[in-house]
């Protein structure tokens, strides 16, 4: 009996969704087998073609043959497993989501810009979880005499570091009552100018070998790594018992960057020369051990000429990543121990890296005012996170969410979504910022100022009950895709139309309150309109900001989109625009129709546009309705009835030459445009009512609709 209903639910619909959902993922999953050296060689292909050395002039374009030809010579088939035919129907789903424009072909810079942002994320990664807003939490005021302060959090131990100065006094705050002090130690030790902690207590599995003699007798062993302009020390007894000095070591160069990584057991520092060391430190406490006795540096990587500001790991690739106020973020092989690539994009120096493992892409922050995003597998920009009006302090991945947080010199704090790199929120904290730290799965993010340390609480986290949800007022149907969009005013979402299912939620992607949505021709993008004026392209697939079009000085009350690429916006500025959203950059602008708004109290109340007759319909307060031609931008029709002031909304009546009007009385009336009719009056009226009608009211409804000279029953 199952299987029979299981069968009748299978309806050719579900079964097309189905299959093309399976290509989608098979497509991203043949992205993330690709490595640096097949992209390069796919690059190649782009240029020259399949197997042919370079030439004079290298071809700008290919199309769906061509994609799949490179495709399918460069993808390692074993890794993938699917068969031929399933390998090919999904390269084309691929070319078909990267070929926006429709033009049916794609140069490797968009194939490169749309892998990031389909492949780069994971296989089965869907924008599901919306990005919730934070809001304002407690605050401590720490210090009474300013001083500079740093924060860090212990992610193996729940807790918060901060360093207050270069005084040596360290304290280690809790994450939810923050203002408690859980432990001060007090190094005596003055021009501490950074420190890392170090956790031996959960070894990986790639160094378990090298970590059993630390396991043995010092469970739980910590270590806490300081530096001053001369010495790099090493305290144990951080978090239990007192705290001892360990080992205390001469440096060359002061030290302005400590870095371990504990996923990898691996310690790393940067000079003020350029020069990266990676070290081995002496974590067992037997004295007979003598090779665990002191810490050393296994190796010193070269190649910045200036501050090293920051070092990041990627484990799974045993590659190292730094940066440097010499403008650069250098990619080291720590198997071959050189420098495998080197991200030039920044006009001025970087102080903050930051890396994900799940989506696979690199984050450095620059003094420049922008994040850029690199990718570990290509020597080249993907993408800048822009924004920010004053240098970055830093940037931070958000453990086991998608969510990226950068902060300035000036106090703003942006949280970017990792899907799609679209900022979902901005808020301002204290101007004098100086560190700031995100907790993982707490959602806290602790901001610290020379006196003050603010707590950001995510809503439906641990400390923030979560806030009312947002109401759709837009829905739209995509039958290109078979799904469904809804829009409320900070976010858009996009369901299953066959399931019912919820596919993705995009948010915070416009600066105002969203007015106005619709859908492009071919049903991949999506054009949003807000209360502000603004108008902005999205890519339907992954909310990714395409482009904007010519704003309106007011709200948008309506958006329209053609067969091909033009679309009318209608602004309660009192201007229509019919626009060409087909240019990669920016819309042109084909027509502007101004009119006149006849007092301060006249408002748009409803508007309409159709393709076929080529002609705008614009419902005012005031009762009237005004319709011009989309081509010459002449006014053709003004229609106007006594006692209407509440016109709710206006529809062509398909390909005919009429207009149907609804007001908020229930009342429907049908006009008749030029050249058949010229009377500024209605020729037809609809009661649209919910209840029986007696004889008196059908006797006065026959009268009324008499006058018109035409009688509607319903």
């Amino acid at each position: 009996k199952k299987d029979t209903l299981q069968l009748a639910r299978e309806t050719p619909r579900r079964i097309y969704d189905r299959e093309r959902d399976a290509r989608t993922r098979l497509a991203t999953n043949i992205i993330l087998t690709l490595d640096s050296y097949q992209i390069s060689k796919i690059k190649n292909d782009f240029q020259w073609g399949v197997g042919m050395p370079p030439g004079d002039r290298p071809r700008q374009e290919v199309d769906l043959s061509g994609f799949v030809d490179i495709m399918i010579t460069n993808i390692k088939a074993e890794a993938i497993p699917a068969d031929g035919e399933e390998i090919m129907a999904s390269l084309i789903e691929l070319f078909d989501q990267m070929d926006l424009d429709g033009g049916g072909t794609l140069d490797f810079k968009e194939f490169l810009a749309t892998i990031v942002h389909i492949g780069l994320s994971g296989a089965d990664q869907l924008v599901l979880n919306p990005i919730k807003q934070y809001v304002e939490g407690p605050t401590f005021k720490s210090q009474k005499n300013p001083t500079e302060q740093t924060l860090k959090y212990i992610g193996s131990r729940g807790k918060i570091l901060l360093k207050e100065g270069q005084s040596g006094i360290i304290k280690i705050l809790d994450i939810q009552h923050f203002s408690k002090v859980r432990k001060t130690v007090n190094l005596k030790r003055s021009g501490v100018l950074l420190c890392e902690y170090i956790d031996f207590s959960e070894p990986t599995e790639r160094n378990a070998n090298d970590r059993k003699k630390i396991q043995v007798g010092n469970e739980g062993l910590d270590l806490l790594v300081t530096s001053t302009a001369q010495h790099l020390t090493l305290w144990t007894g951080i978090n239990s018992g007192r705290t001892q000095l360990k080992e205390e070591i001469l440096t060359r160069d002061p030290y302005t960057c400590l870095k371990w990584i504990s996923s990898a057991q691996c310690f790393f520092t940067g000079t003020i020369k350029g020069a990266v060391h990676w070290w081995k430190i002496a974590a067992g406490e037997d004295k007979a051990d003598e090779k665990q006795k002191s810490s050393k540096v296994l190796y010193t990587f070269e190649g910045h000429n200036d501050v090293v500001t920051a070092i990041e790991m990627i484990p799974s690739m045993d590659l190292l990543l730094t940066a440097s106020l010499d403008t650069t973020v250098r990619l080291w092989d720590l198997v071959k121990r050189r420098e495998k690539f080197k991200f030039a994009g920044h006009r001025a120096g970087v102080v903050d890296l930051a890396y994900s493992d799940e989506f696979r892409f690199l984050l450095s922050a620059g003094i420049d005012h922008q994040v850029c995003v690199w990718s570990p597998f290509a020597d080249r920009l993907v993408f800048k996170l822009k924004g920010h009006g004053a240098p970055l302090v830093g940037v931070e991945f958000v453990t086991g969410t998608p969510q990226i947080v950068t902060a300035d010199t000036e106090g703003w704090i942006k949280i970017w979504d990792a899907r799609n790199f679209t900022c979902m929120q901005t808020f301002m904290t204290l101007s004098d910022l100086q560190s700031f730290c995100t907790t993982g799965q707490h959602r806290r993010l602790l901001i610290a100022s020379d006196t003050h340390i603010d707590a950001y609480d995510q809503e439906g986290g641990k400390f923030c009950k979560l806030g009312g949800e947002d109401k759709e007022t837009v829905s739209i149907y995509n039958e290109k895709i078979l799904s469904f969009l809804t829009a409320g005013t900070d976010q858009i979402k996009i369901w299953n139309a066959l399931t019912g299912e919820l596919k993705k939620v995009f948010r915070g992607l416009v600066r105002n309150d969203i007015t106005s949505v619709c859908l492009d021709a071919r049903g991949r993008k999506f054009i949003v309109g807000t209360l502000g004026g603004d108008i902005e392209v999205f890519n339907y697939q992954n909310g990714q900001h395409m482009k904007s079009m010519h704003r309106h000085q007011g709200e948008i009350v309506h958006l329209s989109y053609g067969k091909h690429t033009h679309m009318v916006s209608i602004g309660s500025d009192f201007k229509i625009r019919v626009q060409d959203e087909g240019p990669i950059e920016r819309s042109h602008v084909l027509l502007t129709i101004s009119f006149p708004r006849e007092s301060k109290r006249t408002e748009i109340t409803a508007c309409e546009v159709s393709w076929t007759l080529r002609l705008i319909a614009v419902a005012f307060s005031t009762g009237e309705v005004k319709i011009w031609n989309m081509d010459s931008g002449k006014l053709d029709h003004i229609f106007e009835e006594k006692d209407i002031t509440d016109r709710v909304t206006l529809r062509f009546l398909g390909n005919y030459p009429l207009l149907a009007a609804a007001d908020g009385a229930g009342l429907v009336r049908i006009y008749i445009l030029r050249p058949w009719c010229t009377s500024r009056e209605s020729v037809a009226m609809i009661k649209n009512t919910s209840h029986k009608l007696t004889e008196a009211e059908k006797l006065h409804e026959e009268q009324e609709n008499m006058k018109y000279g035409v009688v509607i029953s319903m």
